[in-house]
């Protein structure tokens, strides 16, 4: 006797979908990171590592509801592009002006810590 359940004969019922989350965690990878500029990039390798990091960390959340505070909701509104570039870059510049005030001022600081040291005997 058949009957119709309304689904596809061929179809295939996933027990495991991990081969198919690694697939589109690198498809995400490539459609949304590779093209950012390099402090972009670098930010995203350094934070986020792989495809697979991610996944990893998410790990049994996938698919789970769940609900955050966020200080900050409109970053949400903007395309990923676009939040990288608003909020990151920034932070970025700030971090540079650090940098180089750091690397101009290196010898005064090597004299502070070395009097501090001194001091401390």
């Amino acid at each position: 006797m058949l009957f119709n359940s309304g689904v596809h004969f061929n179809l295939k019922l996933l027990k495991d979908q991990s081969d198919l989350l690694k697939q589109f965690a690198n498809e995400f990878w490539r459609e949304h990171f590779y093209d950012l500029p390099f402090h972009l990039a670098a930010f995203i390798s350094k934070e986020l590592k792989s495809p697979e990091d991610v996944l990893n960390d998410l790990g049994s959340n996938i698919g789970n509801d769940f609900s955050i505070q966020l200080d900050r909701p409109e970053l949400l509104e903007l395309p990923l592009k676009e939040f990288l570039q608003k909020d990151i870059t920034k932070n970025a510049e700030i971090i540079e002006k650090i940098k180089d005030i750091w690397l101009e001022s290196t010898v005064e600081i090597r004299d502070l810590f070395d009097k501090e040291v001194v001091r401390k005997r």
